[in-house]
């Protein structure tokens, strides 16, 4: 018999993570009460596909004071992300 494990994590970014900041970096920051090392295992690029759009995207997350998903400005700017959109990741795992 098999299982599907679902895993989601719905965000709004601010202007710092959509590089609108005092810096240049894209990136999702999550916080500290949520474990997405399931989904994103630091210093690991994990390939994600867009399901509106079907581009894939190569993400990889780090881990110091906080756990972010780096690499997300061609992300951002390919769906025109905006302060407060409503970004949700997915995860679904058949074994």
């Amino acid at each position: 018999m098999s299982h599907t494990t679902i895993r989601q994590y719905t965000h709004r970014p601010n202007l710092t993570e959509l590089g609108m900041g005092n810096t240049n970096e894209t990136y999702l920051h999550v916080s500290k009460d949520f474990d997405l090392s399931q989904m994103f295992t630091p210093g690991i690029e994990v390939f994600v596909e867009d399901t509106k759009t079907k581009k894939t995207y190569a993400l990889k997350s780090a881990v110091g004071r906080e756990f972010r998903i780096n690499q997300m400005g061609t992300f951002y700017r390919d769906n025109g992300v905006m302060p407060g959109d409503e970004i949700t990741l997915t995860q679904v795992v058949k074994d």
